[in-house]
């Protein structure tokens, strides 16, 4: 496969055995079309090139670990999961939008 392996129908330089390829690197498998990422791709990623993660749907990062609010959380507020945020003090709603009610005694 071009630019992911050396591979010959033969036993070669870069052969390991008739008909097998020595993968270069970031990829692997018997025809070096699955890529590996050092780091593992989590919430449900794929890794789609070396190193690289596709990541699910509310999720990003390097390695799909850094959660997405849709919305954003406002205000101070900090996304904690997919969608969820925490708000800041004086803040509520789902994106941290409204102004929290204070009560006196």
């Amino acid at each position: 496969v071009e630019g992911r392996s050396h591979c010959e129908s033969s036993q070669g330089a870069n052969a390991t055995a008739l008909g097998s390829c020595v993968c270069d690197e970031g990829w692997t498998g018997e025809e070096c079309l699955t890529a590996v990422c050092e780091l593992p791709c989590q919430n449900g990623g794929n890794c789609t090139a070396p190193d690289v993660c596709s990541c699910a749907r509310h999720w990003s990062g390097t390695d799909c670990s850094v959660p997405l609010c849709i919305p954003e959380c406002n205000n101070g507020g900090l996304c904690t999961g997919p969608d969820e945020c925490i708000c800041a003090e004086g803040w509520q709603g789902d994106s941290c939008d409204d102004r929290a009610i204070v009560s006196f005694p």
